[in-house]
């Protein structure tokens, strides 16, 4: 498996020498410097924390910028490795470890976390419970997940509240 900065592209190593085309989508160490200083003091949000379910500050584009312990503790990533991802790929959507992204792929149009971050930054409306399908492969096994997003734009951000997160394989 391959190891690819999210942001800039450049290779990161790779666990297997073995080129079996997987990638791995991370963030190197100077784009996540750059992206945290970018976002300084935007990582705590009282209102996130308090939500029922996992749920995550993500700019326009779909980066993460924050999350609650919920999302922490439903993925088993802490913030801080996943800081600056795209949505599929902190979410470890089986489609954005294709060599074109997340958000790349032909699979990506019909991507309910791509349709609800653009349609709730478009309009400034929220959107309740909107189902979304998502497929992960994080243990070798591909599974689907049916998730229901709930999004409100709060400033220049999104947040995105996901139910059905829960039970995720352990990373």
């Amino acid at each position: 498996m391959k190891s690819i900065c999210s942001v800039c592209g450049r290779t990161q190593g790779e666990d297997n020498p073995h080129d079996d085309g997987v990638i791995n989508r991370v963030m190197c160490a100077n784009c996540l410097e750059y992206f945290l200083l970018l976002w300084k003091g935007r990582e705590q949000y009282p209102e996130v924390e308090s939500r029922q379910h996992p749920s995550f500050m993500v700019t326009v584009g779909r980066r993460l910028v924050a999350c609650n312990t919920k999302a922490e503790s439903a993925l088993a990533k802490p913030l801080k490795a996943m800081a600056g991802l795209m949505c599929g790929e902190f979410l470890d959507c089986e489609k954005s470890r294709l060599p074109e992204g997340c958000g790349l792929t032909p699979h990506c149009d019909s991507c309910g976390f791509r349709r609800v971050v653009a349609e709730t930054a478009e309009t400034g409306l929220p959107q309740e419970r909107v189902t979304a399908v998502l497929q992960v492969n994080r243990t070798g096994m591909p599974e689907i997940k049916n998730l229901l997003l709930s999004a409100r734009k709060t400033g220049d951000l999104i947040e995105l509240e996901v139910a059905g997160i829960q039970g995720f394989p352990p990373g």
